[in-house]
């Protein structure tokens, strides 16, 4: 009986070693492997620094600037490429910052078409809303009356869920360019929203069986204004990417006359 219990013993023993032994070749596994994901990373991050650099050393050399890249960065927005078009505004943003300080003067209306530009993109990205309305915001910093801006940061304001917001900056957008289709066609859609969302939230006070009804109907209502809206926006921001595109053109006609 004695030897028979301290076999157990000492198999038990065995059991605990290896499984010791093999939780620590298994952290060792997972550490080794951290290590190798961080050392890629910091390799894939040092690469992406050297492309940049390489790229704006390339652009330097054959004269692509800010107004350049905003008409490369047009191009891809028309041709549906929406991260890459981004990258590009922001690269151009970024050239524009080095040529103003080294000449010491600001081309505003550059300036404030590439951020509307950069923002129209954010707002064809999943997670790019609170980056559009911040650009928006910067935008109207300089002219509170720049009706483009207003549209889109009431377009991002809305895609964040702040339905009063874009309302307030809707309207006023509507209120410097009252003849824009588009702006008067979000105005109205956020309205309705606005105006669902208090029918809704009443249903609520009143009881789940009379909230029943309302939210059917609230979530149908909803959905059409929202691709109501949507439709009109879309066609707002490519109009405008065209128009930019037609004026650029024309400079450039006006060049070689």
């Amino acid at each position: 009986e004695a030897d028979r219990k301290e076999q157990k013993r000492h198999e038990q023993e065995l059991r605990e070693e290896e499984n010791k032994a093999k939780w620590k070749k298994e952290k060792e596994d997972r550490d080794r492997k951290r290590l190798q994901e961080e050392e890629r990373e910091i390799e894939d991050d040092a690469q992406e620094e050297r492309d940049r650099l390489s790229l704006e050393k390339r652009e330097k050399a054959q004269g692509i600037r800010a107004p350049e890249l905003k008409i490369e960065g047009n191009r891809l927005f028309k041709s549906q490429d929406f991260e890459e078009a981004k990258s590009i505004y922001i690269r151009a943003l970024q050239y524009y910052k080095e040529d103003s300080e080294a000449a010491d003067v600001r081309d505003e209306v550059l300036w404030s078409s590439l951020m509307l530009n950069l923002a129209a993109c954010c707002l064809k990205l999943e997670n790019s809303a609170s980056l559009a309305a911040d650009v928006c915001s910067q935008v109207l910093e300089k002219d509170k009356e720049n009706a483009k801006a207003l549209f889109r940061r009431a377009q991002a304001r809305r895609a964040l869920g702040d339905v009063d917001g874009a309302l307030s900056d809707s309207l006023l957008a509507e209120a410097v360019a009252p003849f824009d289709n588009a702006i008067t066609s979000l105005c109205h859609s956020l309205q309705k929203q606005r105006d669902l969302i208090a029918k809704q939230k009443a249903a609520s006070a009143a009881g789940a069986e009379a909230t029943e009804g309302v939210t059917a109907a609230f979530q149908e209502a909803f959905s059409a204004s929202l691709q109501e809206a949507d439709m009109a926006d879309e066609n707002e921001n490519e109009d405008e990417i065209e128009k930019e595109d037609k004026k650029e053109d024309k400079k450039e006609d006006k060049k070689e006359d």
